[in-house]
């Protein structure tokens, strides 16, 4: 019924560490879209970009995280190895982060983008995950 650690690892290309830095972003920002959208008195008038913080964050440790990692594998001799991973996993922070910054354009205004636009990046990445899953 549900992915098992190793099953949502291989899926998504992501390691048990980023799943859980992804999984608390995810989490806090669930909470911090709730107050926003409610309207709670201190958190309804907050921005959108600060909503979304906590998922930048978690890409950002990611991205880094996957640096560390990349040049452990390359003083270690695994180059492909390490390119091959570093590469998709980058590939997909990229992917997810446009489409976290264009979904917050769109919230507060900013863009003139259509829906289809916005949510593009998000498509691409769903198609990667199929093909990489095969």
């Amino acid at each position: 019924m549900f992915f098992t650690l190793k099953e949502a690892s291989i899926w998504t290309g992501l390691s048990p560490f980023e799943l859980l830095w992804q999984t608390l972003a995810v989490a806090l920002f669930s909470v911090l879209l709730a107050l926003k959208t409610d309207g709670v008195s201190q958190y309804g008038d907050m921005s959108w970009t600060k909503v979304f913080v906590p998922l930048f964050v978690a890409n950002c440790v990611n991205a880094y995280f996957i640096a560390i990692v990349f040049i452990r594998s390359v003083l270690t001799g695994q180059v492909k190895k390490a390119l091959q991973r570093s590469g998709w996993t980058l590939v997909f922070l990229a992917l997810l982060s446009i489409y976290h910054v264009l979904l917050c354009q769109k919230l507060q205004g900013t863009s003139d983008f259509s829906h289809p636009e916005t949510m593009a990046p998000l498509f691409i990445l769903l198609v990667l995950t199929v093909f990489r899953s095969r």
